[in-house]
This record gives structure tokens, sequence and C-alpha cells, in this order.
């Protein structure tokens, strides 16, 4: 009888994970400042994925994003955007590492450097970010 329940506790906790896994977060870069105007970008929160917004497969356009509204974003994601469309560090760029999960947080800008409960922004070089994101890292 342990045995059984043992091995049906052990399927109902994997069946959980996978449906946990299974659940994407979302990544919405907008136009305005403080998750207003139009989307320019709309990603899920998968690690391992780049993208160069002025290359001809681009998810969106370049030049445009100035804010970011995350939703259900998995913790220790970290989002980068980049003002370099290599997506390298001689440029401004901007560190977004999520610490919680959360139903939904508002990066109003990429200018700032900050930390709360949610999120840790980490804003690097001097120049202006905000509507100069070329690249987006995501891992």
């Amino acid at each position: 009888m342990k045995a059984i329940f043992k091995s049906l506790v052990v399927l109902g906790l994997f069946s959980f994970a996978t449906k946990a896994q299974a659940q994407s977060g979302t990544l919405v870069f907008r136009e305005g400042n403080n998750g207003s105007q139009n989307i320019v970008v709309n990603i899920t929160d998968a690690p391992g994925q780049a993208y160069n917004l002025k290359a001809d497969n681009s998810p969106g356009p370049n030049d445009e994003a100035r804010s970011l509204v995350m939703s259900n974003v998995r913790v220790g994601a970290i989002v980068t955007v980049y003002d370099s469309p290599n997506g390298d560090a001689s440029d401004d760029y901007c560190v977004i590492t999520v610490k919680q999960l959360v139903g939904s947080k508002v990066i109003g800008s990429f200018m700032n450097t900050y930390e709360d409960a949610d999120v840790r922004v980490q804003k690097f070089g001097g120049g202006n970010l905000d509507g100069k994101v070329s690249f987006i890292r995501v891992n």
C-alpha cells in the first residue's frame, strides 16, 4: 500500500512539474514608457533567445521599445536589451533579472537601475536606451 501511495505522489508531482514547465511567461515590449502605446515585440520567456531587431527576420521594429510588460515570467529569467544590434556591451544596455514569479510586472524604462522584491534592473552605459533597443536576449 505504501508503494502505491508513493508512486501516486511521484506521478502527481511529475504531472504538476510538467504542466508548470509547459506554461510560458510573456515579454511584451512597448513603444511608450510605463507599458504604454503600441506593442513592438511579443515573445516568451524561454531561455536561449536572441533577436537582432535590425535583421530581416526580426520579431519587431528596431529602435522603438521603451518599456517591457512581463506576465508570469519564470524566476531566474534574465532579459537583456542592447543599443548595439550585435548584442554586445559596447554601447548602452539593460539587464533585467526576475527574482520571483509575479502575475504582471511593468519595467517602465530601460534607463533606470533599481531593485525590488520582484526584479533587479541594471542600466549600463551613459547614453539613452529608451527607444533605441536594437537587440534582445533572453536567458
